[in-house]
């Protein structure tokens, strides 16, 4: 560990991100609340000093398998954030963005923070596509593991997307905002909230591509909660029926097929749980 501190604090670049890749190893064979704890702490450290190639580095030391699996042994938990949140302040997007992904890497401890939690909601509303791509991706851990913290982002995102004179209106990143809805499953009430504002959604958007991703995400939250199984079926057949897009047609097609295999489903309209 004296090794590692030394190159933690060489003047090269190289030499710090070259004793970075050794952490890894250090952690897989010493899994140790006290080697887990002091580690993290110190790279969150350089993380808040280092430059971009040292913190993109620390990202992947800290995703890695060898030590993203004992990150609940960090005692020091605030420290960390702090060290993280520092660097979010950053007017540079891109630096922003490097701590947005760090947040992700470290959501297994990161998740019930309050503080954490704005600042990935405001990154994901940022104007500047790099910061908002890094919020949308590390928003996805922390939607599977916390409930409210997805209360709290659904909210976010039905404004974003029902405000269509919002300045982030690229496709891509709208439909990454929808497919984001299917993690709105950590309980029943969720779940309808977040179906109801699909819903709204088909009416918003009819473009086609919009269509078919928020079809496929309705499918799924229904596959996994069978809530409003019968509906969502006349809703389906509706839109093959009216809907003349052959890319539409095959999407219900292929909704109705996955409800029918995930739900064990034979068309028995008289089932009152549907």
């Amino acid at each position: 560990m004296r090794e590692l501190d030394k190159g933690f604090t060489d003047n090269s670049e190289g030499k710090v991100c070259e004793s970075l890749l050794f952490v890894p190893r250090l952690v897989d064979k010493h899994p140790f609340p006290i080697v887990v704890n002091t580690m993290i702490l110190k790279l969150s450290t350089l993380f808040k000093d280092g430059s971009s190639l040292v913190r993109n580095t620390i990202i992947n030391v800290i995703g890695s398998a060898e030590v993203s699996p004992h990150l609940g042994m960090v005692s020091n938990v605030t420290e960390c954030q702090n060290q993280i949140l520092a660097v979010h302040q950053a007017n540079d997007p891109s630096t922003r963005a490097l701590a947005v992904l760090l947040m992700g890497k470290m959501a297994p401890i990161l998740h019930a923070r309050t503080e954490i939690q704005h600042a990935l909601f405001k990154s994901l509303q940022s104007h500047h596509p790099n910061e908002r791509n890094a919020a949308l991706h590390a928003i996805q851990p922390f939607a599977s593991l916390s409930a409210l913290f997805c209360e709290a982002l659904i909210e976010v995102i039905d404004g974003m997307l029902l405000d269509l004179r919002a300045n982030f209106t690229e496709k891509r990143a709208k439909i990454r905002f929808i497919l984001l809805f299917m993690n709105m499953n950590h309980n029943l009430e969720m779940a309808s909230k977040t179906m109801q504002i699909l819903k709204k959604l088909l009416v918003i958007y009819p473009n086609e591509e919009y269509r078919v991703v928020i079809l496929k995400t309705l499918t799924f939250l229904i596959g996994n909660t069978r809530l409003g199984l019968k509906d969502y079926i006349g809703l389906l057949l509706e839109l093959f029926e009216g809907d003349p897009r052959m890319n539409v047609k095959i999407s219900v097609l292929k909704n109705i097929a996955y409800l029918s295999k995930t739900c064990g489903m034979e068309m028995d309209w008289n089932d009152e749980s549907s």
